[in-house]
């Protein structure tokens, strides 16, 4: 009996150890595949499908190219944005400098011309103005100013060169000269100039 029992718990430890070998040798075989579907998994997640190696590569440089010339053209507008932005200070400063305010510009025009006629020594005659009613979109008004001077030749043509590099922006629309060159000379001149938007 005794060694029916010795026979029994050998029988009973070489079932266990085989059947923990066994579970050991399953857990091997089940982890082993885990790994080969983790692998598999991570093959295809970090590759594109359909997609080489080459075409990614195409991709990539296409982005690039692409990401640099957004860039350009972005670069390019805000140059735009500032040239605009020096346009429109000129633009005002140059109007302030050589275009009159309603409010003074008759007195003005009045002073520059007869100051011009003075320097040439001709005799300023009479003025008119007249304001054209029409205004443009953008709010300058039009005047149209007719003049009559008398003098020397010379002084004529000194007072027109003068008249043309006033600060005043003066549109010389006709002149007409009357008169013998040895006597004085009448000029009758017809200009324009812009007043500024009220």
């Amino acid at each position: 009996m005794a060694l029916l029992l010795h026979h029994a718990t050998r029988v009973a430890a070489s079932s266990s150890r085989s059947e923990a070998s066994r579970s050991l040798v399953h857990l091997r075989t089940v982890f082993g595949v885990l790994l080969g579907i983790n692998v598999v998994l991570l093959f295809f997640l970090f590759r594109s499908p359909g997609r080489t190696e080459a075409e990614r590569r195409d991709d990539i440089s296409r982005l690039t190219a692409e990401q640099r010339a957004a860039q350009l053209r972005v670069q390019k507008f805000t140059q735009l944005q500032h040239k605009m932005q020096d346009a429109v200070h000129h633009e005002q400063e140059f109007a302030q400098a050589n275009f009159l305010p309603r409010t003074t510009a008759f007195s003005q025009m009045l002073t520059d011309l007869e100051r011009l006629a003075t320097e040439n020594q001709l005799q300023p005659g009479n003025i008119t103005y007249t304001l054209n009613a029409a205004d443009n979109r953008l709010g300058w008004m039009n005047v149209d100013v007719s003049l009559v001077v008398e003098g020397d030749y010379p002084n004529l043509v000194g007072f027109l060169n003068e008249l043309e590099q006033s600060k005043l922006f003066w549109i010389v629309e006709s002149l007409t000269v009357s008169g013998k060159v040895a006597q004085k000379l009448r000029l009758n001149l017809q200009a324009a100039t812009y007043l500024l938007p009220s």
